[in-house]
Parts: C-alpha cells; structure tokens; sequence
C-alpha cells in the first residue's frame, strides 16, 4: 500500500480505493444475508433485540454527546478532512463535483446499516462474543467456506488501506506544496517536487505505522476515547478559520493564527486536565473514572468539553486577531485572487485547461479491468463452493455481475475516449 501511494500519487490511490470498495462491498452482500439467514430471519432478528439495544443513546454517551460528535464531523468534513476533499477537485467538471457528493450522501445513508446487520446477527449465533471488535473475522469462519472467506479478509484490509494511502497522499501533497514549495523552494520544478512528494509518502507513512504500533497495546476503547480528543482539539482550530476566510475577506493572516493558538490552547489544556486524577474545586468536579466534567446537575463528556472550548477559543481568538489587525494591501490582493478562483467552475481555471483533451487520464480502463478480474475470480472458486450451496450461488452472482459490469465500463470508455473539454 505504502509503496502504490508512493510510486502512483493520487490517481494509484483513487483507483485502488474503488478497486477495495468493490471488494468491500461484495464481502458485505455475501455476509447480510448469509448472517440474516442464520439467526432465523429478519423477524426473528429485530424480534430478539431488547428495548435498550435498539436505543440510540446510552446513560453514558446521551444525546448531547451525539449531536457534539455529528456537529464535529460536519465541521470536519466539510473543511479539514483533506482526502475527502481531494476527490471534489480531481474531477474534470463543476457538475461532477456535485455528483460525487450526492453519491456520497446516498453510500453513507444505505452503507452503515448494511454494515452493523451482519454483526447485529451475530449476536444471536455467536453468544459468547467477548470483544466485539472480533465480529466479522468469527462471522467470516462460521458462514464463509474458505475461499470466500479469503475475499472477505481482504476486504477488512481493504477498508483500512484504503484510508490510509488516502492520507498518505493528501500529508505528503500538503507538505510538498505548502511547506516545502511555499516556504523553501518557491522555483522548485515538477521533477524535485515529485521526488520530494515521493519522499514525505515514506516518510508519513513510516510515521503512522509507528504511531499505530505505540498505540496498539491500548485498549478498543480508550484509543476511540484519544482519537475522538484528539481530533476535537484539532479540528475547530484549522476549520473555523478556514470557513471564515471562505465567507468573509476580513479575516486577516493575523486573525486566522491567533484563532488557532487560542482555540489549540484551550484544547491541549482541557486534555492536559484529562490525564488528572478525579479533583473539585469552585463546585466544578472532574470524574477521571468516567471521564466527565460535572457541575451541579450538568455532565459533560471530556471529549464534548474539548471540541466546545476549542470552538469557543478559536472564536475569540480570532474575532480579537480581526479587531485588532486589518489585511495589508499584499494580503487583500492574495485574498481578492482566491476569491476570484473560488468562484471560477472547477474545470475552467487555467491549469485545468492543461489536463483535458488528449493529455486528459482517465481511471476507467484500469478500474473496469481491475472489477472484472475480481468478478471473474469469484467465479473460478464456483466448483469448489458446490452448486447445492447458497453461498456459492450468492458469489457467483455477484461474481458475474462484476465481471459483466467491468467489461461494460471498459468498452464504454474505449468509445468515449478522452475527457471533453468543459463548456
């Protein structure tokens, strides 16, 4: 994975991440039903959950919690999460752009209860299931024949891979533009650009996997509990920032620093406090056992507390950096330029015209190749799954339906050709 990030950039990392959805997706449609099929049916399975299962909140994470964390998320996505980012301006046209986004909004509503049925199943056939993070690989061993269930190892690989080389490329494109090209080398040519962009890959990739080891000897729980902190301390402070400088031109270089220092100090202080021991003072307890902040009747998640007072803090930060600092006129022109392309189709800005036409790439021929290779492995293991089993059966369908729909796309795009120009 690291070494396709490094030697293909973006488009290795767009193709291989659909390449491992398809995977991804086929291991999902093969488990919801076998799993349904063994806990008796779908009446049988929602008739077996308890009230308190099918409870949106629990007494520790209330709805205050939840809506933080959406609130959170929807800040993040929209303005810091740089991957996700990525693919609404790798695309050739404005409308585009808007596809990818509705198609995005349609995965996310039908994809997690596709997800969660397999392992809510569970349940019902699995009763002695101590870490429910082992879910899927028992409900892989109990259901898949082991062809198949080679596939469905590949597709948790799959979906871990996939966010990692997303993030691999979006750091080391970061780094290689905005810190070395902006501040070292403004003259740099493509060529030491790419060797630089190739070499901060390893380096963040390197990075992560010993980020990832020091932390593995963790519990499931505790490391949701420090990614969720650390990334509320995080995002208000580069988002808010950045949203206001796409809404108004008044937010000075000035202003947008000081927002950040502030809010990432409120942050840091907060999860300094978290690794305390349980103390009051001014009627203001902290309960270190349930990681909570209590004050009379009101309890409140540390994980809450930091991403509102790092909002709060980037908010004053920055409003005090605005009253205090006005643009330079070398910034205003900066910002009237930005503003400028901001409101330019992606597809009409100068470099876009340099990528459309003949010397336009397109993913298609690779990617429909790619689908049909796996549909058809899916279709060699038939003899060995027996035709009397329903799995083999529900593989081979999805099995022909890759292959058929990859040739379809292949040979749709020969036709097609090149990306047109936009109008």
């Amino acid at each position: 994975m690291l070494l396709t990030t490094f030697l293909g950039g973006l488009w290795a990392v767009a193709v291989t991440d659909f390449i491992q959805f398809v995977v991804l997706t086929a291991a999902i449609l093969l488990l919801l039903p076998l799993s349904i099929a063994k806990a008796g049916g779908i009446g049988t399975l929602l008739s077996s959950f308890s009230e308190s299962f099918l409870r949106l909140t629990t007494p520790e994470y209330g709805w205050g919690y939840v809506l933080s964390l959406v609130f959170m998320y929807a800040l993040a996505w929209s303005s810091i999460n740089w991957s996700l980012i990525q693919r609404y301006y790798c695309v050739p046209r404005e409308r585009d752009a808007l596809k990818v986004g509705g198609l995005v909004v349609l995965l996310y509503v039908i994809g997690p209860p596709l997800m969660f049925f397999p392992a809510m199943a569970a349940r019902q056939f699995l009763p002695n299931l101590d870490d429910a993070g082992h879910v899927y690989p028992l409900l892989c061993t109990v259901l898949l024949p082991p062809g198949i269930m080679g596939l469905a190892v590949a597709a948790m690989f799959a979906a871990t891979m996939s966010t990692l080389s997303s993030d691999y490329n979006v750091c080391a494109s970061v780094l290689t533009n905005d810190v070395y090209r902006r501040l070292f080398r403004p003259r740099a040519s493509e060529r030491e650009l790419v060797v630089v962009g190739r070499t901060l890959t390893v380096v963040v990739g390197l990075s992560a996997l010993g980020v990832g080891w020091a932390l593995s000897s963790g519990k499931a729980e505790n490391l949701f509990r420090v990614m969720v902190s650390l990334f509320s301390i995080a995002t208000a402070p580069v988002a808010i920032p950045m949203l206001l400088g796409l809404s108004t031109r008044k937010v000075s270089n000035t202003a947008a620093l000081a927002g950040f220092l502030t809010g990432t100090a409120a942050g840091l202080a907060l999860f300094y406090l978290s690794r305390q021991p349980s103390f009051s003072y001014f009627g203001v307890t902290w309960d270190a056992a349930g990681s909570q902040i209590i004050w009379r009747t009101l309890t409140i998640k540390m994980e809450t507390a930091q991403f509102y007072a790092t909002c709060l803090g980037t908010l004053i930060g920055t409003g005090l950096g605005m009253l205090l600092s006005s643009t330079t006129s070398s910034e205003q022109v900066q910002i009237d330029l930005f503003m400028q392309r901001l409101k330019t189709p992606i597809g009409l800005l100068p470099e876009d015209q340099m990528v459309t036409g003949e010397s336009a790439f397109s993913p298609y021929p690779v990617a429909s190749l790619s689908v049909a290779a796996i549909g058809g492995l899916m279709l060699l293991l038939m003899p060995f799954l027996g035709l009397g089993n329903v799995t083999a059966w529900l593989n081979g369908g999805l099995g022909l339906f890759f292959l058929l729909a990859g040739i379809g796309v292949y040979y749709k795009s020969r036709r097609v050709g090149t990306i047109p120009e936009p109008k």
